[in-house]
């Protein structure tokens, strides 16, 4: 079963500061950890990178790249 995920403004313009494409955050949402569910908000990562998705809507909110020194 294939389930279509949509992209918020604000994800697509935290996708193309931090380099993450489509493709990427696909593969995040089908194999990531989920670190998180929240008032219907999930997020899951996969290595440094962490996408916030509304689990109600499949509307990815944002995505985070973190520094890897100890933040998020």
């Amino acid at each position: 079963m294939r389930i279509f995920i949509t992209f918020s403004k604000h994800a697509v313009t935290q996708m193309s500061a931090r380099g993450v494409s489509a493709a990427t955050v696909q593969q995040i949402l089908n194999f990531g950890q989920v670190i998180s569910r929240h008032n219907g908000i999930t997020s899951i990562r996969s290595g440094q990178i962490t996408v916030r998705v509304n689990t109600n809507t499949g509307n990815v909110i944002t995505v985070i790249r973190s520094s890897g020194g100890g933040g998020r």
